[in-house]
């Protein structure tokens, strides 16, 4: 008889016979269609995993919050993840795409919580657990659980996926609608803590994945890179971090990259240039939520939309570069916001 923990690896960990063919045969070919989304309530229905099985993506990017648990108990961590896989949808999805994934605060245990979250040794073996990790995976042995792949015969497509909660100090300050927030929900405001997201280790690591060669880069973050300080979590909060990535992606050759985060439970599409960069980012979420409007964002291409969606990335091989071109989709799998990019 499987155990409790034994069965909720098994969905991603084990691999049955069709699910391991889609795999041999999505690494054959160059990936056309990668989908991404976060901000998943799993105490709420989950319509929009059908329209993103219906895409048909070479793989899924989770970009945090991917469950809301809110917890440092593991039962009930395990409870929120367990309501996941359970969704047919998402088991759909999960038989022919592959499943990345990190993570926000909700699902690294608390709302905003950083690097002295309690429990985040646990959150992070459940993790890892759940989306399949094997005893050499290289994240069991760092300081969180960022991670890049590659997608494709040659490796064509490199994902980078951050960890921005693990080692994050929060910043002396954060925006008023942030503050009055937290005061309202008894909490207070953000202790000082100097400027860290990623940690010395990461950034080090980050530096050697810009590094190497790929046709097409996807930077994966769970908090918006371009967005301006709106008074919610956004890299803009923690400038000094910011412009290191900026001058990273500029002395690495990186002068034009698609970055693709979640967490603000609206869709849109946005840019920023900075030292020779542009950062082109495509910001899905939520997959069962949304919010009516948003703040204003003077990097904004198109949107928001507030309606529950994900995003689509839809990748022209014909075209020099490649081309991508990035959408966000609603939930009958509609086109909402598209931008076609280098």
């Amino acid at each position: 008889m499987l155990t409790r923990r034994q069965s909720l690896s098994l969905p991603l960990a084990l691999l049955p016979a069709a699910r391991a063919r889609a795999a041999r045969a999505r690494q054959a070919a160059r990936p056309t269609r990668i989908a991404l989304g976060s901000c998943a309530n799993q105490r709420r229905p989950q319509p929009v995993w059908r329209a993103v099985a219906a895409a048909r993506p070479d793989a899924f990017v989770f970009l945090g919050d991917n469950v809301y648990a809110d917890t440092e108990e593991e039962a009930e961590l395990r409870a929120a993840y367990a309501a996941l896989f359970a969704e047919p949808g998402f088991a759909e999805l999960r038989e022919g795409s592959e499943i990345l994934a990190t993570w926000d605060d909700h699902d690294y245990g608390a709302n905003d919580a950083g690097a002295g979250f309690a429990a985040k040794a646990m959150s992070k073996r459940v993790f890892l657990e759940v989306f399949g990790s094997g005893p050499g995976d290289p994240r069991r042995g760092r300081d969180g659980i960022y991670s890049a792949r590659r997608l494709g015969p040659q490796g064509q497509v490199q994902v980078i996926l951050l960890d921005l909660r693990w080692n994050m100090r929060p910043p002396p300050t954060v925006g008023v609608a942030r503050q009055a927030l937290r005061r309202a929900e008894g909490r207070g405001p953000y202790e000082a803590g100097g400027e860290v997201l990623l940690g010395e280790a990461q950034w080090a690591w980050l530096e050697r994945r810009l590094r190497e060669a790929a046709d097409l880069r996807i930077l994966a973050s769970s908090l918006p890179v371009t967005f301006g300080p709106d008074g919610w979590e956004r890299w803009a909060n923690w400038p000094g971090e910011r412009a290191r990535l900026f001058r990273l992606l500029r002395d690495t050759g990186n002068e034009r990259i698609v970055a693709i985060s979640g967490d603000c439970h609206w869709g849109e599409i946005s840019r920023l240039t900075r030292d020779g960069v542009t950062i082109t980012e495509l910001t899905a979420s939520g997959l069962n939520q949304g919010w009516d409007g948003g703040p204003a964002n003077p990097n904004r291409l198109a949107g928001p939309y507030g309606e529950p969606n994900f995003g689509l990335i839809e990748i022209d091989w014909q075209a020099e570069g490649p081309r991508a071109t990035l959408q966000i989709r609603s939930v009958s799998g509609e086109p909402v916001l598209s931008l076609a990019t280098r």
